[in-house]
């Protein structure tokens, strides 16, 4: 088999199975969120935030360098009299601008009572948001991969006789 007639099949595939996975990965997170959603909420106390800078290259071999921005929060709260700290704010890490990163230390500043939602068969697994940051980008670039690799493979006998002529 020739290399223009394989390309077309390889592409085909290589786009249908990463945007499988990457849907599968996306639509298990939702079903982890709604999970979260469902736990208890109990009273927290924010004990700690800040923001972790971190450079990254991000062109080899170049010297273009950009930045991202964590938003790092501890928390504490009380389950039946006993005390547990926790420092997940969310199912998926949020990492972005600086801006954003200011925006959910300022949605959960030590002036505001945090609401933690906690996993009430195992206490110690908490949360204070139930949300996934960037889920709908991961669910929609899925998706368009998914849909690339199988309109590629189903287009494959059009593709073949166009490099064959």
């Amino acid at each position: 088999m020739s290399f223009e007639v394989v390309l077309p099949y390889f592409f085909g595939a290589f786009f249908a199975i990463g945007g499988a996975v990457i849907t599968v990965g996306a639509i298990r997170t939702m079903i982890q969120v709604g999970k979260v959603r469902a736990w208890s909420r109990a009273e927290g106390e924010i004990l700690s935030a800040s923001i972790r800078s971190e450079t990254h290259l991000m062109r080899t071999g170049s010297r273009i360098y950009g930045k991202s921005h964590t938003p790092i929060i501890t928390y504490r709260y009380t389950i039946d009299g006993k005390q547990y700290k926790g420092n997940r704010i969310a199912i998926t890490e949020y990492k972005g601008s600086r801006k954003s990163a200011e925006s959910v230390l300022a949605r959960h500043s030590k002036e505001i009572q945090a609401r933690v939602f906690f996993n009430p068969g195992n206490p110690e697994e908490s949360f204070l948001e139930a949300r996934a940051p960037g889920l709908l980008w991961n669910l929609v670039l899925g998706l368009f991969c998914l849909s690339a690799g199988i309109l590629a493979l189903s287009a494959t006998q059009a593709i073949t006789a166009f490099f064959t002529n």
